[in-house]
């Protein structure tokens, strides 16, 4: 009898304990609504956020309908992925909003320090960017401070929220389904199926704020991403690219080779350029680049349109070393990207006619763009960064090496490589001196141009004129 007694006694006590979990698995009735109310307050979170931040990044006005919507589904979606992974809404919505503020601040700076927003392949010269960030001046405008003073809002809004959704039991696995086909499916509709070239979702690198301003800024950034994957030319094969390098090798091979071969040394000069011969031109007190154009005996000039802007230096770099245009490689970075192995390249072409020296100089980071293995691969024997020069004489101008000891060691280097060998040598240099920013007062800058025409006039044009002109005369 007392043994019937214990078992009843057993079986009460575990149908207690099943009924006070189901009774956590299932909120009361005020306490369901509350959740009602802080999901919604979540989705209008989002939607706010998104307006705010497009006010920032873009132009809601632009936006491409239905399209843009995209938008705000993708963040309310990372929202989904997030709660599943904490299996907690406070802690999905908060990790989101705060991916959201460093997103659109980052693009705000990348916009502020070089005019071009910011996009997916920018994540993999973070390192670079970095290097130079403390010389740049950054201040929020009305936009952003709103946008972050909402964010935050936002933030302690739903961290004290008196409610939150949690999931147990079956309902845990039923959300961690839908999250790994939300998932599935975003990597596979954004990532392979094309859509967005099909909806007219495309990033221009030319002007970027215009895709930001149009496609909106998530979509956008995701888009520059899937561009960035390397396809192959419809129409390719190895045997038509041989065909038509064919009729060059053929001229080459007919071509005079007695000529005395001359020593090759180029200079790269960062952010130069003659803004004066673009559009209708403006007046300056003085000429600009006075030893620059009285240069007529043996030489030959021109004009040469850059494929980067406010960023990317080694993307001319590999245009100018190999030939190949950036034109169809989505905005990567070729240097981090593509040159993993040896490749042809001028080094070697230049190299298989006898040339020596073969040697690279950037007087700033050296391991900036990944330039140590991309100049190996590309066949440069030798590589000097600022931290191989920085013991040498030289001196700075705005903290930058400047162009005449830049000019000073490439004397250096070109002495050393005459003395080692008999024939021609190669050198090859990307200068630093003129590198934004420009809108600071620097006491060690020359003021010596000024511009006349007082509606073009500003301190940044005027700075980067004078560091134009202390180029020429390095």
């Amino acid at each position: 009898m007392e043994v019937k007694d214990t078992k009843t006694t057993k079986l009460q006590q575990q149908s207690q304990q099943e009924n006070i979990s189901e009774e956590k698995q299932q909120p009361s009735k005020a306490g369901g609504k509350m959740q009602v109310i802080f999901g919604g307050i979540c989705v209008g979170l989002i939607l706010l956020l998104f307006y705010l931040m497009e006010l920032c990044t873009g132009d809601p006005a632009m936006l491409m309908m239905p399209v843009a919507l995209l938008n705000p589904l993708l963040l309310l979606v990372l929202v989904y992925v997030f709660t599943t992974l904490f299996n907690n809404l406070k802690g999905g919505m908060i990790l989101t909003l705060l991916l959201m503020l460093v997103f659109t601040v980052a693009d705000i700076c990348a916009q502020s320090f070089r005019g071009v927003p910011l996009l997916a392949p920018d994540l993999m010269i973070a390192g670079t960017a970095l290097s130079v960030a403390d010389r740049f001046h950054f201040s929020p405008d009305t936009h952003l401070k709103i946008f972050m003073t909402a964010d935050v809002l936002g933030i302690f809004l739903v961290g004290f929220f008196p409610a939150n959704v949690k999931f147990h039991g079956k309902g845990r696995r039923n959300q961690a389904i839908i999250a790994a086909f939300l998932i599935a499916g975003c990597v596979y509709l954004f990532g392979f199926s094309g859509l967005l070239e099909q909806a007219g979702v495309t990033v221009s690198h030319f002007n970027p704020q215009k895709s930001y301003a149009s496609n909106g800024a998530v979509l956008t950034f995701i888009r520059s991403g899937q561009m960035a994957v390397l396809q192959k030319p419809e129409g390719y094969t190895e045997e038509k690219a041989d065909a038509i390098l064919a009729d060059y090798v053929d001229a080459y091979l007919q071509d005079d080779q007695t000529y005395k071969k001359p020593n090759v040394i180029v200079m790269m000069n960062e952010a130069f350029s003659d803004v004066q011969s673009v559009g209708k031109g403006f007046e300056t007190n003085e000429e600009v680049m006075p030893f620059i154009k009285s240069l007529t005996e043996n030489t030959v000039k021109g004009t040469a349109y850059s494929s980067v802007f406010g960023g990317y230096t080694a993307n001319s770099e590999y245009e100018f070393l190999t030939g190949l245009s950036m034109e169809d490689l989505g905005g990567v970075a070729p240097f981090q990207f593509l040159i993993k192995k040896p490749m042809e390249s001028l080094v070697t072409d230049l190299k298989a006619e006898g040339y020596g020296g073969l040697s690279a100089m950037h007087p700033f980071l050296r391991d900036g763009y990944q330039r140590p293995l991309a100049y190996e691969n590309l066949g440069f024997s030798t590589y000097l960064g600022l931290e191989d020069i920085e013991d040498r004489e030289h001196t700075l101008l705005r903290g930058y090496v400047s162009d005449a000891s830049d000019v000073d060691e490439l004397i250096r280097m070109y002495e050393e490589a005459k003395k080692e060998n008999d024939g021609p040598v190669f050198l090859y240099n990307v200068t630093m001196q003129n590198h934004s920013p420009y809108d600071g007062d620097y006491a060690d800058l020359p003021k010596d141009i000024q511009v006349s025409d007082q509606e073009v006039r500003s301190k940044v044009l005027t700075n980067y004129l004078n560091l134009i002109r202390c180029s020429d005369a390095a």
